[in-house]
């Protein structure tokens, strides 16, 4: 069963900023960002389970993320019996770990 996708407004806000930096920097590189973060997005809700835990971070919480492929970024996410929560959408070395407040 696929799982519909909650994004939580921190997360959505970061990928709208992550996006429009990308698209200051070099137009429809923004547009591709959203895109690869749809993709994203897919493939988390086919198959929450496959993805990794990050690291530091309890197991038993049950915290997940999923990379968007081609940027560095990854969609940090946790399952919940009717949905997938997003809790940020985080650059891989900007500020690790800032999003754990958020737990």
């Amino acid at each position: 069963m696929i799982k519909s996708v909650r994004f939580d407004d921190e997360a959505s806000e970061e990928l709208d900023a992550a996006a429009l930096w990308y698209e200051e920097q070099n137009p429809g590189i923004g547009a591709k960002l959203i895109q690869a973060a749809r993709e994203a997005t897919a493939r988390l809700a086919e198959s929450p389970g496959i993805f990794s835990h990050p690291p530091g971070v309890p197991l038993q919480l049950g915290v997940r993320h999923c990379s968007v492929r081609r940027f560095p970024y990854a969609l940090i996410f946790v399952e919940l019996v009717d949905e997938i929560r997003v809790l940020a959408f985080a650059h891989y070395r900007r500020r690790p770990g800032y999003w754990r407040s958020r737990l």
